[in-house]
């Protein structure tokens, strides 16, 4: 028997056992995922209800925005930090064993992406307070 002939006849060998589970627990992966997707609906819910209150206090006094900033600020430099450290000492060692330097690489864009997230965060904090406060430009400038 060639192998064309053997690899369909074990495919059709697994497709019925592997049918008839997907027919025995789709209703249960069914209600699992629709309770998963109610409890991250909630969570949500309650994460934006929390943001709505810090933006409603930072509104009202700047000097927690300032301090939410800084921690931003504080964030990223720790970040940068970090990464920076750890993908100097592989591209270190890559000198000696060229297969780590590539990790280097990887180390310094995940710190990248994590930076920018930071940011972000910080950036749509500042937009919302500034709307909360029908602000179109900066303070002062």
């Amino acid at each position: 028997m060639s192998d064309l002939w053997q690899g369909i006849l074990i495919g059709a060998a697994l497709s019925i056992p592997i049918g008839i589970l997907v027919n025995v627990f789709s209703d249960r992966l069914g209600k699992w995922l629709e309770g998963r997707s109610a409890t991250a609906v909630e969570r949500r819910k309650a994460q934006d209800e929390v943001f709505q209150r810090s933006v409603d206090a930072m509104a009202k006094d700047r000097s927690i925005l300032y301090i939410c900033l800084l921690e931003s600020l504080i964030g990223i430099a720790y970040t940068l930090g970090t990464f920076g450290v750890s993908a100097l000492v592989l591209f270190a060692a890559g000198t000696v064993i060229y297969e780590i330097a590539g990790l280097g690489y990887i180390i310094l864009l995940v710190g990248v992406i994590r930076i920018m997230s930071i940011a972000r965060r910080a950036l749509g904090t500042i937009a919302s307070v500034r709307a909360l406060r029908g602000e179109t430009e900066i303070e002062g400038v």
